[in-house]
């Protein structure tokens, strides 16, 4: 039986109620996301909370807001949020970023996002898991609206896709003047292809777009020195 949590650091994860468990693609963005002194950092879709607990351990006088529409992983995130050493700068919001973004007047150093993608794919049987996988009640155009609405004018957005629904989404986010800055590729292993990437974004148009390449595990198996660097502050066994 698969365990019913995660054990960080500094930190566990109970997601035994989320649809979306605790996955590497997660935690390297939890990981990446880094902008100087924020004030206040949004995380769309946070499932049982991971990106969130992992920014609170980084950024200690910075208030984090998850936004969940699954009311189960809500209730798990607010579980783990309560556990945690910051408990008192973590608050989860059972809504859809939809109707969250039209009713928040301040405004965001930095939104995290790891989306539901599919579109044509077949549903999955439970229904929290539509929500998790399938882009059903976000739409890439939706999550691109409900940035531009709550970044600051200097924040910065990241979000993991797929490297095919990122180049889609780059689209749409240009649209609502919101610009790629910084590409992380990822790959499983050398071997491997490029297959998803963290797109950085800013309100600011830029003339060159910096891109970065990590590959998780060596030839051999083995974790890359660039995967235990970006994941040592985190996870238990590195």
């Amino acid at each position: 039986m698969a365990n019913t949590f995660f054990q960080f650091k500094q930190f566990r994860v109970e997601h035994s109620k989320c649809a979306m468990k605790v996955n590497t693609d997660s935690c390297i963005l939890g990981a990446f996301a880094h902008v100087e002194n924020p004030c206040r950092i949004l995380d769309i879709g946070t499932g049982s909370g991971v990106i969130a607990l992992m920014l609170a351990q980084r950024y200690q006088n910075t208030l984090i807001d998850g936004v969940e529409i699954e009311p189960n992983a809500a209730h798990q995130a607010k579980e783990n949020f309560a556990r945690s050493l910051w408990a008192d700068r973590l608050y989860v919001w059972n809504e859809s970023i939809q109707e969250y973004a039209k009713t928040r007047e301040h405004h965001y150093d930095m939104i995290v996002s790891n989306p539901p993608y599919f579109t044509n794919s077949t549903p999955c049987r439970d229904s929290s898991s539509n929500v998790a996988r399938h882009s059903i009640h976000l739409t890439q155009y939706d999550l691109a609206k409900c940035v531009q609405r709550l970044l600051t004018s200097s924040g910065r957005f990241f979000v993991i896709f797929p490297v095919y629904i990122a180049t889609q989404f780059e689209q749409i986010a240009q649209k609502f003047q919101l610009f790629s800055h910084t590409r992380l590729f990822i790959a499983d292993n050398p071997t491997r292809p490029y297959n998803r990437v963290i797109s950085v974004y800013s309100k600011k148009r830029t003339s060159y777009v910096q891109e970065k390449y990590l590959e998780i595990k060596e030839r051999d198996g083995n974790y890359s020195d660039d995967f235990i660097s970006l994941m040592k502050p985190y996870y238990f066994y590195l």
